[in-house]
């Protein structure tokens, strides 16, 4: 495995970027882990203002440094603390966030939500609570992250998630945003007209996790697509070409948290698969190639 650490110091923020290329069998390990945070996760919106404790802090820090995935990448993660009265959100925020960082291309993109929802997961496990924000007060973020404002930083901040605890009296925002965007479409909903509608077990379960993955409002702009040949099986998970959201530009990103869950429903059942990525400038194709003997 080939790992670029790198670390920043922005005033007395703990910043750590990980650059990985090569899939680590140790990382195997969390893959359980994963399965578990994917039935757990909830979207959360309402903090409270306590701080992860420093032993906490440190385990995400270790797991950016360990994470592995079966894709060369240029996604950077890395760690801050809010200081005091600076607002990142709009809502109720803990002082800890996390911030996704890659540069511009639609892969890019797709690979960032693949990375960063697997850490989230992992944040998940560790009885965190998170969400994926696209919205957040840039010029305030920016100047933590990068120490510099957004027009003269050198890659993109697509996305941050604070790290905290939830404050289980919910407020008005939280109650709607778990009663509107809580609904979770199902595998047969999300099924391409072209894709077969009978596929062996261990995919569909891997798929059931793949639609539990969070996306902008809900949106769940992905499909699947699952052909079979003589000897394999293959699962696309794409947006419907020409598909724009009307609010979030990034839909990528959300079709990426979807493949992570994906990747880890297969594994979880100890199903190897091959990944390929593909693109056409707008649109991402994460394709699964599945051997049938690794199928039961």
């Amino acid at each position: 495995m080939v790992l670029l650490i790198r670390i920043n110091q922005v005033s007395k923020h703990k910043c750590l970027e990980i650059l990985t290329v090569i899939m680590s069998q140790d990382f195997n390990r969390y893959i359980p882990v994963f399965a578990n945070a994917i039935l757990a996760r909830h979207s959360i919106r309402n903090y409270l203002p306590d701080a992860v404790s420093p032993e906490i802090f440190t385990n995400l820090e270790q797991f950016i440094q360990q994470i592995a995935v079966p894709f060369s990448h240029q996604v950077k993660m890395s760690l801050h603390y809010a200081p005091e009265g600076k607002k990142i959100y709009y809502f109720p925020q803990p002082e800890c966030f996390a911030a996704f960082i890659a540069p511009t291309s639609v892969q890019d993109q797709a690979k960032l939500g693949f990375c960063g929802e697997l850490f989230i997961l992992f944040a998940v496990s560790l009885g965190l609570s998170t969400c994926w924000m696209g919205h957040f007060w840039k010029k305030t973020t920016y100047e933590i992250v990068f120490g510099t404002y957004e027009k003269s930083a050198p890659e993109i901040l697509y996305c941050t998630t604070p790290i905290g605890y939830r404050d289980e009296n919910l407020n008005l925002l939280s109650k709607l945003t778990l009663k509107l965007f809580g609904k979770k479409k199902s595998v047969e909903e999300k099924l391409h007209p072209d894709s077969l509608q009978h596929f062996p077990e261990a995919i569909y379960k891997a798929l059931d996790y793949a639609c539990k993955a969070p996306s902008a409002m809900n949106n769940q702009c992905w499909r699947f697509t699952i052909k079979q040949a003589s000897d394999q099986y293959t699962v696309v998970i794409n947006k419907p070409r020409g598909y724009r959201h009307f609010k979030w530009p990034y839909v990528n990103i959300d079709v990426g948290t979807s493949a992570a869950h994906f990747w880890v429903g297969l594994n979880n059942q100890k199903v190897p698969t091959t990944i390929k990525i593909e693109d056409d400038g707008e649109t991402v194709d994460w394709i699964f190639i599945i051997d049938k003997k690794h199928l039961k």
